[in-house]
């Protein structure tokens, strides 16, 4: 999982009223840095976010979302994906700077 110990015990105080409470169930992979432990996706982040690094199948949904009509964007500074081996019911709001 990416998050830090912090987040790991404000996610288990959250989860206490429950007598079974799921285990984090995301792996993430990005380009920015967001732990020490970290393993980089090949596409870096922000201004030395590489397109070229960026696997054919990632490429081509980046593609379909900025020729869209509907989305009026600048150029990308990452991809983040979020994979969860379970459901998940949770959301937490946020922005990325």
């Amino acid at each position: 999982s990416h998050i830090d110990k912090r987040q790991e015990e404000f996610y288990r105080l959250q989860m206490k009223h429950l007598a079974n409470p799921p285990p984090v169930n995301m792996v993430r992979v990005t380009g920015r840095v967001e732990s020490e432990k970290q393993r980089l996706a090949p596409w870096c982040y922000g201004d030395g976010f590489d397109e070229t690094k960026v696997p054919p199948m990632l490429r081509q949904l980046l593609e379909r979302v900025r020729n869209h009509p509907d989305f009026s964007l600048g150029s990308p500074r990452d991809i983040t994906l979020n994979y969860r081996h379970s459901t998940f019911f949770r959301l937490d709001p946020h922005l990325d700077p």
